[in-house]
């Protein structure tokens, strides 16, 4: 009789970015010459961080930032892409997009 195989979670430890972490990566953002379009989002995401409106980076919903402010929800279609206004600038901050960034560097 075939033995039945056993599976575990695709990630078993979630990786989770603290707070003064996720600032260190953003600060060192802010010397890449091909990162200053999003400053004022790099800038927006420390202070959130700093100040503890933002916690931990795991798992979870990405926040959407357009021209340094979080963007309002009702902005966001059914199909899941924001209206964005014209000539704006977008971050996505998720864990997804952090783990992309780290194996693109």
């Amino acid at each position: 009789m075939a033995q039945e195989d056993e599976f575990g979670p695709a990630c078993p430890i979630p990786q989770v970015y603290q707070p003064h972490e996720r600032v260190e990566q953003l600060k060192e953002l802010l010397n890449d010459p091909e990162q200053q379009r999003q400053r004022i989002n790099i800038m927006a995401l420390i202070r959130m961080y700093e100040s503890g409106e933002l916690g931990p980076l795991t798992i979870g919903p990405t926040i959407w930032l357009c021209d340094g402010k979080i963007m309002d929800k009702s902005l966001i279609k059914e199909n899941g892409i924001p209206n964005i206004p014209k000539g704006s600038v977008v971050w996505l901050e998720g864990i997804g997009m952090q783990m992309m960034q780290g194996h693109l560097q």
